[in-house]
């Protein structure tokens, strides 16, 4: 799901190094250094990130064909014992969700105060007539901006996916009690069947966004040594 508490306690220790190296010299190399060890350290948060998702994404592939395959068999027994991982599951997921969320908004914060510090950054340095120097806080400003926009966007995914999670959470908590007595239709198991199914595709989502993050880092990168 999505960037760790590492990643943002990290933003925040660059971003008062890069204050200080500010204030001591208009070197574009420090802040440099610094972007580019973030990128770094992005990215191998982003590819543990794909390697979590994909673990995630199996493990619930082999709890959900169980159930299905219990359901065929109607191995109430191994019914059970399936309906109980599911919830584990998704019970484990939505924690995580809600911890990511709260990253998330910790993300936006970071880059709010990056693009507040480059912008005075940059009307030191256009006072001070280092013209030079002006030019080089205007380009990171520009750039600190739009990683502002993309942690807002990926503040709105977060918040979209913990939704999602927890309705189809919610419409499996609610029919439970169904097949906990025994009492589940036809039609109750296969609407259990079609929320299993949504709940594989909205793993499989966050696999594939997981990636995309990593591509995207990886594109940052190469930008930043050319």
């Amino acid at each position: 799901m999505s960037r760790s508490t590492f990643s943002v306690c990290s933003r925040m220790l660059t971003l008062a190094v890069a204050a200080t190296l500010c204030s001591t010299t208009a070197s574009a190399d420090p802040d440099s250094r610094r972007e580019r060890t973030q990128e770094r350290a992005d990215l191998a948060e982003a590819k543990a990130e794909v390697r979590d998702d994909q673990v995630d994404l199996q493990s619930l592939n082999d709890i959900v064909e169980d159930w299905h395959r219990a359901r065929a068999n109607r191995n109430r027994a191994a019914e059970r014992r399936a309906d109980e991982r599911i919830e584990r599951w998704y019970q484990r997921e939505l924690t995580e969700a809600k911890t990511e969320v709260r990253e998330a908004q910790q993300e936006v914060k970071v880059s709010a105060n990056e693009v507040r510090s480059e912008q005075g950054d940059a009307k030191r340095a256009q006072r001070r007539g280092k013209h030079k120097a002006a030019k080089h806080q205007r380009a990171e400003l520009q750039d600190d901006k739009r990683d502002l926009r993309d942690d807002k966007q990926d503040l709105v995914e977060q918040q979209r996916d913990l939704g999602q999670l927890q309705r189809i959470a919610r419409d499996l908590e609610r029919m439970q009690p169904k097949f906990r007595s025994n009492r589940a239709t036809p039609a109750h198991y296969a609407k259990k069947s079609a929320l299993l199914r949504e709940l594989q595709a909205l793993a499989r989502d966050e696999v594939r966004d997981s990636k995309n993050e990593v591509r995207e880092d990886k594109i940052e990168l190469r930008e930043d040594r050319k």
